[in-house]
């Protein structure tokens, strides 16, 4: 089953960055701001219509969402809700309201649930509206320039940002963090989320400015003050693109003095694992490796079956995948689906044939004979290529979803070394696979509601954080260096010595 949210997580709107990036016009045009503010994009919704909506979110979460209360207690979710709901006493447009309701989204500490993109982006492309031309790495509670899209050497990568339009870096970081969601308290992750995210809500806290007041401490120690002017999403597209050129397919490379193999996954999403995995596993064993190292560095996730058929070929024997699966919703004809969207055709299988059975919490679990990697029988090893030498697993905090769940059954399976940072996704599961988007009925925006919870096959797991390594590698200014990939150099050294 495809886990539609694998480039969702990491989103209280990543459909919204995602589309400025991908999808805007490739010869910018000129836009005078003036005519930009007497768009759609500036309406104001009034004090009421934003009450109801929020009043609509809340309700959603609690019918839709199969685990509400994992990572937070009811009356601290309510609290959250009663301090929006009475905070609102003015006009607001689409994207100053998406802003102000994220705090409600993030308390709940799902990395699945998120807002998407309200109806603001059509006119974001539309007009190429100017954007913060940096992306930022948060190193020890100071702000750095990671990727420059100016043409200004003073904004070089690792240039220390100490303000923006006059706000210190480290209030826009504090400001920005209970507004990100990740899975459970994993607080790294909530830093990698404001990492990515920066640009947006920079760009929302500030109101679509056309240039930026930069203070800086440039990567020399010398001290600046400048404006960044905004530049076009196009020019960040291109120039991102050149820069990290786009890599989804998996990659075997072998390195024949240490008899060992590297496989990197960038992503679970696309089904080359049909093709990859099978030639790449017969590989390694004609080669006689010894040693694996598996790189699902931010690795976003994707299809289950795609991590469950990975770790067949690393199993010692028979496994379980997930444990089971928990939904909140019973039925395709339930009336409140009238205020979103839900791939009825994908659920089907799963509400129906009596698969469905009450529990005392109120949800239902799923007959595990809807689902393969849920089966009553164990999977099966591969037969052919399973692998049985030594695995190292490179992990990060973008490492989440069904990756995560893949490196938690080879965790609790004690079938792998784990090098880097604590994974961004839970160790125990976390809610996925199919989503009700909601379509909150006056501003437009819309919230994306995970509708089923998955359980790991590991006894009695309590984690509220994500797998964490053997060998930890926390982050630090090399790391903005494309060049030095600390993490394969300390895994590469535990196999030299180990020779």
């Amino acid at each position: 089953m495809k886990r539609l949210l694998s480039f969702l997580i990491l989103l209280t709107s990543l459909l919204l960055f995602q589309s400025w990036v991908t999808s805007i016009s490739k010869k910018p045009k000129k836009t005078d701001p003036d005519t930009l503010r007497t768009s759609d994009f500036f309406k104001k919704y009034s004090i009421s219509e934003q009450q109801e909506d929020l009043k609509l979110l809340k309700e959603a979460l609690e019918k839709m969402h199969p685990d509400l209360y994992w990572h937070v207690t009811k009356e601290d979710l309510d609290k959250e809700y009663a301090t929006l709901l009475n905070g609102i006493t003015s006009e607001k447009t689409a994207y100053q309201y998406a802003y102000y309701i994220r705090s409600l989204i993030a308390k709940i500490r799902c990395g699945h649930t998120a807002i998407s993109s309200p109806p603001f982006t059509d006119e974001i492309k539309k007009n190429n509206q100017p954007c913060l031309p940096f992306n930022v790495k948060v190193i020890d509670d100071k702000l750095y320039i990671k990727d420059n899209f100016t043409e200004d050497s003073l904004f070089n990568t690792g240039a220390e940002i100490i303000s923006i339009n006059g706000v210190k870096s480290v209030d826009l970081v504090n400001e920005y963090l209970p507004k990100v969601h990740n899975d459970g308290f994993n607080q790294q992750a909530k830093i990698g989320r404001v990492e990515f995210y920066f640009k947006m809500l920079t760009e929302f806290k500030f109101d679509f400015p056309s240039f930026y007041v930069m203070e800086v401490l440039t990567a020399s120690g010398n001290y600046a003050k400048r404006n960044a002017m905004g530049i076009s999403l196009s020019l960040i597209e291109a120039k991102y693109e050149k820069k990290y050129p786009n890599q989804e397919n998996p990659s075997l490379k072998i390195i024949d003095s240490l008899k060992t193999a590297v496989l990197t996954f960038p992503t679970f999403e696309n089904e080359t694992w049909r093709t990859f995995l099978d030639p790449s596993f017969k590989k390694i064993k004609k080669k006689k490796i010894e040693n694996l190292i598996i790189d699902l560095r931010n690795n976003l996730g994707g299809r289950d079956l795609y991590s469950s058929n990975l770790y067949a070929y690393l199993a010692a024997g028979p496994y379980n995948f997930y444990h089971h699966i928990e939904m909140r919703l019973d039925s395709l004809d339930d009336p409140f689906l009238k205020y979103g969207e839900l791939d009825t055709t994908e659920l089907a299988p799963f509400v129906g044939k009596n698969y469905l059975k009450k529990m005392p919490n109120g949800n239902y679990i799923v007959d595990k004979s809807a689902h393969a990697i849920t089966a009553e029988a164990p999977l099966a090893p591969d037969g052919d290529y399973n692998f049985k030498g030594k695995v190292f697993i490179l992990i990060n905090d973008g490492t989440s979803s069904t990756a995560a769940a893949f490196c938690a059954i080879s965790q609790f399976n004690k079938r792998a070394t784990f090098i880097g940072q604590e994974t961004g996704g839970g160790s125990c599961g976390d809610a996925a696979g199919i989503y009700f988007i909601l379509n909150l009925s006056n501003t437009k925006t819309k919230v994306v509601i995970p509708i089923m919870r998955f359980y790991n096959s590991m006894d009695n797991c309590q984690s509220q954080g994500g797998i964490k390594p053997d060998y930890e590698i926390k982050p630090d200014l090399t790391d903005l260096n494309p060049t030095i990939d600390r993490e394969m150099k300390t895994t590469l050294d535990l196999i030299k010595k180990q020779q």
